[in-house]
């Protein structure tokens, strides 16, 4: 087990890889107007083509979500340099602050999500009625930062001389959890469709971040006094340790090994019913007419309740350092990981670990999507999509424009482009291809156009050169029968 000490000096190159590389766990805009099973993910009322689908185990479905809206790949990986802290671009001199800082808006997010399809399955009841089953595991992470701490940290403090900072909107966290859903669509009239889909949650691990104050009051000395109110909620099979010497403080996390002798332990541990939570998702689609149709959904309404190995960290009081600016680094006099280390610490000694914590509860990030469709003909439609994500008590957009070819069942393919995340050149594709009883799909919300290449030792690799956005799925199916088999038009519910 590495030390509390070593964690500590990893983050602050860890964060910035985290920044530029990690996501925000979202609807894929692309999968929506695809012929594909996992559509009911995004909708409950839409059905695919096949009379009936299973998933492959592990493999049906697995899915990468990235978003942040400050950092792009060439603010962290010089061109043509190998990879270290003395050739990261953005704490070093030289770097363009000020066309760096037109990126910082009040609220800066970075958000990571992975999910992992373990089960699905799909069938048909009666040519109308369609029943979905599914188990997901999805990871999920979130960072939202006040636009002052760049501001302080990259500028310095003569902007905030003689004031209080409020940074009482820095919000963090992460989640493990389990999804077991069941759902059901169906013709409410021959213009109307309905679809419905309920969700029992599994929390594995979380933590969450309940900020009450953060303050920063800025004297004329080039010190700081942070007064801070906020308390850091954990469930996992972690032990925190205070320090021993009398003082107030954490020396060191660790893992509780003892707990896990053997696999079957790991197994229990996944799979128990201990963090229990519900959750719902509804949509509808309507004909207008015969050529256009218009959809809506609600997803991922609900909530965890955290009950099992729970630890709360709080600090309430005055933190008092100073030098919080990036000068000393783009000088050469201090390196980037000891000023983060130096703030961590002025952290980590406040922290006090609370006896018997009460449970807490996480919600999940519900979205709202509006959609239109005009079909063209039987193969070839074009989609209108909105989808609005509700996170972290702030509304993220999207609006993205497609085009979508469905040949019968056995093709499928969309390209569209997404106005996303502050940015607006994202060019999206998706492809499905069945043969026989297997499909094979692959999407990307986000295709990068413009690459550049980094060295690590004697190698080089790759990387997007402005990119802060992806969103990929890929899975297997099998899939048996059309739904719309005989009839004149494929483009009917």
């Amino acid at each position: 087990m590495k030390s509390f000490a070593v964690w500590i000096r990893s983050i602050p190159i860890s964060f910035l890889l985290f920044a530029a590389t990690v996501v925000s766990a979202q609807n894929s805009q692309v999968l929506y107007f695809m012929d594909l099973p996992q559509n009911h993910l995004v909708n409950p009322a839409l059905r695919p083509s096949c009379r009936i689908y299973a998933g492959l185990p592990a493999i049906t479905g697995i899915s990468l979500n990235i978003s942040n809206s400050v950092f792009n790949f060439s603010d962290i990986f010089a061109r043509g340099q190998k990879v270290s802290e003395s050739t990261i671009p953005i704490i070093n001199s030289g770097y363009d602050l000020g066309r760096f800082m037109t990126r910082i808006g009040k609220f800066n997010y970075f958000d990571a999500g992975t999910s992992l399809q373990l089960i699905g399955a799909g069938f048909t009841v009666k040519d109308d009625i369609y029943i979905s089953f599914d188990i997901i595991d999805h990871f999920m992470t979130r960072l939202v930062v006040p636009g002052d701490i760049f501001e302080l940290a990259l500028r310095g403090n003569d902007k905030f001389f003689g004031t209080t900072v409020n940074l009482s909107n820095l919000d963090a966290g992460l989640k493990y959890y389990r999804e077991i859903g069941g759902g059901f669509s169906m013709n409410l009239s021959d213009r109307l469709r309905f679809g419905a889909r309920a969700k029992l949650l599994i929390g594995v691990a979380a933590m969450e971040l309940d900020n009450h104050l953060l303050n920063i009051n800025v004297v004329d000395d080039n010190s700081h006094t942070f007064n801070t109110n906020m308390a850091l909620n954990i469930s996992a099979p972690v032990k925190f340790y205070p320090v021993t010497d009398g003082s107030s403080g954490i020396d060191r996390v660790e893992f509780e090994d003892d707990r896990f002798g053997s696999w079957r332990d790991y197994a229990g541990y996944l799979t128990s019913f201990r963090n229990i939570g519900f959750g719902l998702d509804a949509g509808a689609e309507f004909r207008v007419t015969d050529r256009i149709f218009a959809s809506m959904a609600v997803t991922d309404l609900g909530y965890i309740k955290w009950k099992s190995d729970l630890t709360r960290l709080e600090t309430e009081k005055q933190i008092e350092f100073s030098g919080l600016n990036m000068e000393e680094v783009y000088n050469g006099s201090a390196s980037f990981g000891e000023m983060g280390e130096a703030m961590i610490d002025s952290v980590r000694s406040s922290l006090r670990i609370i006896d018997s914590p009460d449970p807490f509860f996480t919600m999940l990030p519900a979205g709202l999507t509006l959609a239109g469709k005009y079909v063209l003909n039987d193969y070839l439609s074009f989609g209108l999509l909105s989808y609005s994500r509700l996170a972290d008590k702030r509304v993220r957009e999207s609006f993205t424009l497609s085009g979508n070819l469905n040949l019968g069942g056995f093709f499928s393919a969309s390209l569209a482009y997404t106005a996303s995340n502050r940015s607006y050149d994202n060019l999206g594709l998706g492809l499905a291809i069945r043969g026989l009883y297997a499909q094979f799909y692959f999407l990307v919300d986000r295709i990068p156009l413009n690459w550049s290449s980094a060295d690590f030792g004697d190698s080089s690799f790759p990387f997007p050169h402005r990119w802060n956005m992806l969103n990929v799925r890929t899975g297997f199916n099998l899939v048996f029968g059309n739904n719309r088999a005989g009839n004149k038009s494929k483009n009917k519910f």
